[in-house]
């Protein structure tokens, strides 16, 4: 199986997480910054087609940060998938908390990718 995206973590909220994973390696590390907090010399800077996926995506709270992963291959287990994905989602009631109780869950990550980037009224717990 193969796989391949984007990911958005509640403890770490304005780092984009680029996935790539073929048979039992799997590749996480953080792909830049999320346009969702982006000033306006920031979203000159990104490509124009970064900008266009960003803006036909756009959500009016979230901004451009999702989770998109493409899974392939022969006989993916999709129900044992989909079940182990869903238990990493936040609960509607963790969701609605808002960023600031996010900020404080602990960061699963920091193990393979060291401490989360300070960020503004933040802090986080290991």
């Amino acid at each position: 199986m193969r796989a391949r995206g984007h990911m958005w973590l509640a403890s770490r909220p304005l780092t984009l997480l680029s996935w790539e994973s073929a048979g039992e390696t799997l590749a996480i590390e953080p792909a830049g910054r999320w346009l969702h907090a982006a000033d306006a010399a920031t979203w000159r800077q990104v490509s124009p087609i970064r900008r266009t996926v960003a803006s036909l995506d756009w959500h009016p709270e979230h901004g451009d940060r999702r989770t998109e992963i493409r899974f392939t291959g022969i006989d993916v287990p999709a129900t044992e998938l989909c079940s182990a994905l869903n238990e990493a989602v936040l609960t509607d009631t963790e969701m609605a908390a808002g960023e600031h109780v996010w900020a404080r869950l602990p960061d699963p990550f920091t193990p393979w990718l060291g401490p989360a980037p300070a960020e503004p009224g933040t802090r986080r717990t290991a």
